[in-house]
């Protein structure tokens, strides 16, 4: 557990996340308390393509889930509604009635686990992280010392089956996404600063 674990978005209507896991391994527990969200959910074993080193994926605002490519699940939240979100699950959320309200409750466990294709990439992450720290510098907000909540230990923990081998190929397969992050760099960008712009910013 961290030191906030409990975390409150309230957004309106119209409002849709960039698909996305959570960084720092988490697993979440997300209550609806007031309107009413459509989740897209995709598994981890097909992922979306993702941000180069980032938790958000590479997609346009016009990307449309394809069955035959990617496993995923819609539904639709409402008041009482407790959802379980385990880590690595990559989700898009609709926000559909005037005001939306969410509690959200986050904690990474103590142990990594590789059996999905996102597992393998977040501790191969973790291992250039921890190798390389301008990576932390040019890429990530949060502070990498404090990873899921504990710091040191748990990135040793998460870290500790990576090859160095394995780290370089994780290297180069990120750079290889730039491309098309150059692409979509524009609707990756606005995406990302309606989060910021709707947040709380409800009538």
């Amino acid at each position: 557990m961290r030191k906030s674990p409990m975390r409150l978005f309230m957004q309106p209507r119209g409002h849709v996340t960039l698909p996305h896991y959570d960084g720092n391994s988490l697993h979440g527990f997300n209550q609806q308390v007031i309107g009413k969200k459509k989740w897209i959910v995709t598994s981890p074993n097909t992922p979306l393509p993702n941000i180069p080193f980032m938790f958000a994926s590479l997609v346009g605002k016009n990307f449309k889930y394809n069955p035959r490519v990617y496993d995923f699940y819609e539904f639709e939240t409402v008041p009482g509604d407790l959802i379980f979100l385990p880590r690595y699950m990559v989700h898009e959320v609709h926000s559909m009635e005037p005001v939306n309200l969410n509690l959200n409750w986050v904690c990474t466990p103590t142990s990594p686990n590789e059996s999905s294709i996102l597992g393998r990439r977040e501790v191969e992450i973790v291992k250039l992280r921890k190798t390389l720290p301008l990576i932390n510098k040019a890429f990530f907000p949060d502070n990498f010392s404090s990873y899921g909540g504990q710091g040191q230990e748990l990135i040793d923990r998460y870290s500790r089956e990576v090859s160095n081998t394995r780290m370089l190929k994780r290297l180069v397969k990120e750079l290889a996404g730039y491309p098309r992050l150059l692409v979509l760099a524009k609707q990756l960008k606005e995406r990302a600063n309606e989060f910021s712009k709707n947040n709380f910013n409800v009538k």
